[in-house]
């Protein structure tokens, strides 16, 4: 596995901490204060974060907003604000999987 794809999966881990707990989820805002406010993403007053607030919060490389762009197969905003929490965070599970398979095939030399 190169650095990249591990700094992938480590990414994609470290943005579904924060937003595994749907109290630390939010929609139509990448963040939001503990008053409902939007902000930032980087703000230090953030303590929600969308599927790509996440993401930005935690200086994720563009490869892994790809990736989970690709998984997603349309805006993960999209997703995140139209489809909810549930959509979200079976998004982020098959984005991870995706990364361990990639991860796996390369162990194997495939």
């Amino acid at each position: 596995m190169t650095t990249n794809q591990k700094a992938i999966l480590r990414d994609l881990r470290a943005a579904w901490k924060l937003i595994a707990s749907k109290k630390r989820w939010t929609q139509d805002a990448y963040a939001r204060t503990k008053t409902g406010r939007a902000c930032t993403a980087r703000s230090e007053y953030a303590v929600q974060w969308c599927a790509t607030g996440a993401l930005d919060r935690i200086d994720a490389s563009h490869a892994t907003f790809e990736l989970l762009r690709g998984v997603a197969g349309a805006r993960v905003e999209m997703i995140n604000d139209l489809d909810g929490y549930a959509a979200v965070r079976k998004l982020y599970a098959e984005a991870i999987k995706c990364a361990r398979s990639v991860r796996a095939k390369q162990r194997a030399g495939l």
